[in-house]
C-alpha cells in the first residue's frame, strides 16, 4: 500500500492506491482497513469495508481487464473509488433473497454510504464509482 500524506485544512490527509495486477482484492481490503485505522476513527470500519468488497466484486465479476481502487481521506470525508474498464454504469435490480444471482451490491451500498456516484470516462476508458462518507458532527450537550 502506498501513502501519501499532505498536511494543512482542508487538504488530502492521506491517499491510497490498489491495482489489481499488484494486489487481490482481500489484500486491499486489508491496506484498506489498516489506512482506516489510521485516519478514519470515525466511520463505520465494517460498512466501509463491506462497500468496498462490492466495488472491487462488481468489477471483478461484471467487467472484464484491471480495476483499481482509489482511498482519499481529508478532514472529515472518505472517498472509496473503484475504476474498472467497462463503460457500462451498475443498475440496481431486484436482490435475489436466495444469494443465487446477486443483485443487493447497489442496495447495500446506497444505505452505507454518505452518498455514491458512478462516473463515465468521457474517453471511452471505463468507470469510476465513488463511495463517499461524510463524518457527522456530534451535538455538544449541556454547553
Amino acid at each position: 500500500m502506498e501513502t501519501r500524506t499532505v498536511a494543512g485544512p482542508d487538504t488530502v490527509l492521506a491517499t491510497a492506491e490498489f491495482r489489481s495486477g499488484d494486489y487481490r482484492p482481500a489484500t486491499a481490503r486489508t491496506g484498506l482497513e489498516e489506512c482506516l485505522d489510521r485516519y478514519c476513527p470515525w466511520v463505520s470500519k465494517p460498512a466501509v469495508l463491506l462497500v468496498a468488497s462490492e466495488l472491487i466484486t462488481n468489477a471483478v465479476r461484471h467487467t472484464c481487464g484491471d480495476w483499481t481502487m482509489q482511498v482519499t481521506v481529508r478532514p472529515a470525508q472518505l472517498v472509496v473509488e473503484v475504476t474498472d474498464g467497462s463503460q457500462t454504469t451498475p443498475t440496481p435490480r431486484e436482490p435475489d433473497l436466495t444469494g443465487a444471482a446477486g443483485g443487493m451490491g447497489m442496495h447495500i451500498i446506497s444505505k452505507l454510504t454518505t452518498w455514491h456516484e458512478t462516473e463515465v470516462s468521457p474517453a471511452g476508458t471505463g468507470k469510476t464509482i465513488r463511495a463517499v462518507w461524510q463524518e457527522v458532527p456530534q451535538p455538544t450537550i449541556g454547553r
